[in-house]
């Protein structure tokens, strides 16, 4: 099975960058085996061999660490279901990579500090109070709805 390094009842969902690799956690719950494929620092590893299942909870979350991964690398999960079995893309991946047309491409690793939202000011509420948000109200004055 795959490394359990890292991992701990909060680790993210999706794919997370820990210094020395990342980790991965997805939920599904009736799945039979969750394997994780991919190119992790230069190193194929596509097959669905003992190495690369995911181990799974009791409450239905699939998790493993792989070393060496590192931002940029793509990834995806192999599935196998009671009735069916293929590769998923992760539902929390943050960015797609562009090595076959969609819905049939890979996942990749990013940092989530690398989008332009994460270096904004910080949107946190601290005190009660919403901090580095201007609001705006917007109101409808008058709507008409006529048929054609």
């Amino acid at each position: 099975m795959i490394s359990q390094a890292h991992i701990t009842a909060d680790t993210p969902m999706g794919a997370t960058l820990v210094n020395g690799g990342a980790t991965f956690r997805v939920w599904a719950p009736r799945a039979l085996a969750v394997y994780l494929n991919g190119t992790f620092g230069d190193v194929p590893q596509l097959e669905q061999t003992p190495d690369q299942l995911m181990v799974k909870d009791t409450n239905g979350y699939w998790t493993g660490f792989v070393a060496g991964a590192r931002e940029g690398d793509p990834y995806t999960f192999y599935v196998v279901g009671s009735g069916s079995r293929g590769v998923k893309r992760d539902p929390y991946a943050r960015e797609l990579a562009v090595d076959a047309p969609f819905p049939n491409c890979s996942c990749l690793i990013r940092n989530p500090r690398a989008y332009p939202a994460a270096a904004a000011p910080d949107r946190r509420v601290r005190d009660g109070i919403q901090h580095g948000v201007q609001r705006r109200r917007l109101f409808l004055s008058r709507l008409r709805l006529r048929g054609l």
